[in-house]
């Protein structure tokens, strides 16, 4: 099995278990693999998270909940909802590890 059937392998299993530990060591892992800089890192992150807030689904959802167009944002809109929902998601995590 070379290298990319077995990184496909990897997120097919991922993909089925959506364990957020594992998925962040494949993405720890790609970035030492490649020697990515932080820089570069955090510009990965943010077009991560840009198209995951154009996504469809969270796109429907921002504007159906909020009133936020995802489109009319600028980076600093687009990353002040990305740290409310890493609070969210943090204070969940927190709440589960405690029960």
């Amino acid at each position: 099995m070379d290298e990319k059937e077995k990184l496909i392998e990897k997120l097919d299993e991922l993909r089925s278990e959506k364990d957020m530990d594992k998925i962040a060591d494949l993405f720890n892992s790609v970035v030492i693999m490649y020697g990515v800089t932080v820089e570069e890192t955090c510009a990965l992150a943010y077009y991560l998270i840009d198209k995951a807030l154009k996504a469809d689904h969270n796109a429907f959802t921002l504007q159906e909940k909020f009133g936020i167009d995802i489109n009319k944002l600028g980076l600093d809109g687009k990353l002040t909802i990305a740290k409310a929902m890493i609070s969210v998601y943090a204070e969940k995590a927190k709440a589960n590890e405690q029960t």
